[in-house]
């Protein structure tokens, strides 16, 4: 298993977007996604498909998205597949599955829009983790990745890719992880600006805002599943 990067880069990366970063709202808050790209200089490691337990996960990502790209990634990975989506042509976001939810857990995808001209692939887990403190410093441990299931994923111009992501609620308290009495010691619920993806096989980081709430300590209450067709979720139809 891969681990997600967390780096120093990304701290100059949120200072560069020139996003007003809002105040934190409950996980159920629904808010504007950025994205923004950029190279990863604290890893020589792709997010690929290395195979990984499943794990529960947290914080309800409901968003749009605008793009904004910086610092042109220069790695490619050798096993990426043939066809492998451009970094320059794919824009990311996580958002909220609103048929997901149940018994203090809540499901979200991230989502790939392929705004090339010409059709592209991807394959494999995605890597995911939550980034906050208004630069971009990683919060608690990335999301657990699974390859259970992983097919190579065709994606048409202007259409989508999903990875799906299950997490446990976590709010200002603690969410499903608080004892009472505003203690929380598993989870040490925290403020997050938003999510850090990487694509499979790709080196480049993405980040998409959203004002919620996570774990800062290495409990594992977030996972992630390999990309599959968007036609695949029912109910579902991605906003940006």
């Amino acid at each position: 298993m891969h681990q997600v990067c967390c780096s120093v880069a990304v701290v100059a990366l949120v200072a560069l977007t020139s996003v007003s970063l809002t105040g934190c709202t409950t996980a159920t808050a629904t808010v504007t996604t950025t994205v923004t790209a950029t190279t990863s200089s604290g890893t020589s490691n792709p997010s690929t498909s290395t195979p990984t337990s499943r794990a529960a996960a947290s914080s309800t990502p409901t968003a749009t998205s605008a793009t904004s790209s910086t610092q042109p990634a220069t790695r490619t990975d050798p096993s990426a597949p043939r066809g492998q989506c451009p970094d320059s042509a794919l824009r990311v976001s996580v958002q909220n599955d609103p048929e997901g939810s149940g018994a203090g857990q809540r499901a979200a995808f991230v989502v790939f829009e392929n705004t090339g001209r010409t059709a592209c692939r991807l394959e494999g887990t995605p890597g995911l983790s939550l980034v906050g403190g208004g630069h971009g410093t990683q919060i608690g441990t990335p999301a657990t990745r699974s390859t259970t299931g992983a097919k190579l994923v065709d994606i048409a111009p202007k259409h989508y890719a999903l990875a799906p992501v299950q997490y446990t609620y976590v709010d200002k308290n603690g969410g499903n992880f608080s004892t009472g009495n505003g203690h929380d010691p598993d989870c040490r619920a925290k403020p997050a600006d938003g999510y850090r993806v990487y694509p499979p096989h790709s080196y480049r980081a993405y980040f998409t805002r959203n004002s919620t709430y996570a774990c800062s300590t290495t409990i594992r209450w977030v996972s992630v599943g390999p990309v599959m067709p968007s036609s695949r979720a029912q109910s579902f139809t991605p906003k940006f």
